[in-house]
């Protein structure tokens, strides 16, 4: 289960802020599927230290953090507003950072983040996702999915989980399988149920 992250931010992530991003540089690919910062941030528990603790982390878990947080499609304004709690924040430092998050780096890994950055509070067996941005990206909806521990007529049948899984039957077919192999209920009348 998710632990609460502070209020201060989820208003700061959930405000729209004014940042320009039209000639920020992209070295990956937008998608349909990507997600909000928040996805991650009520979802990962590296990303909930983060939270609570980002003016005493290290520099690796800072950076860490900014890598993933970036990706998502507010994660430069959810960047610049966790970098704001440093007390030496500069918006061009910092979004000088970002873009080279965005084109230098890749989001660093769960593996990486618990073995070099030595992080220990994630559950263990992992939560299914490769790095934290994980939750906003592509893979949003695999991750709506994965929280399904049993699927159900009675959890499955809502607009957000039928449109979660309508767009995984056509983008990512693999997930898409797993998830009808596990699917307790009639798997014609979910079949019907997502060609509407």
């Amino acid at each position: 289960m998710a632990a609460e992250y502070p209020a201060w931010l989820l208003s700061v992530i959930t405000t729209e802020k004014p940042i320009n991003t039209d000639n920020r540089p992209h070295s990956f690919e937008r998608r349909p599927t990507d997600g909000p910062a928040i996805h991650m941030l009520t979802n990962c528990q590296f990303m909930q230290q983060v939270q609570l603790n980002f003016k005493i982390l290290s520099y690796g878990e800072k950076l860490a953090a900014v890598t993933n947080i970036v990706r998502a499609i507010d994660g430069i304004e959810a960047a610049h507003s966790i970098l704001s709690l440093l007390e030496n924040y500069s918006f061009k430092i910092s979004d000088e950072k970002i873009n080279e998050c965005l084109t230098n780096m890749n989001p660093q890994n769960c593996d990486y983040i618990r073995t070099s950055v030595g992080f220990k509070g994630c559950p263990s067996g992992g939560c299914g996702i490769k790095a934290p941005c994980g939750w906003s990206l592509g893979t949003v909806l695999q991750a709506k999915i994965k929280t399904i521990i049993t699927p159900t007529p009675e959890n499955v049948n809502n607009p957000e989980i039928l449109g979660a899984l309508a767009i995984l039957q056509k983008k990512e077919l693999l997930v898409f399988d797993k998830f009808m192999g596990r699917y307790s209920g009639k798997k014609s009348s979910l079949t019907q149920e997502l060609k509407k």
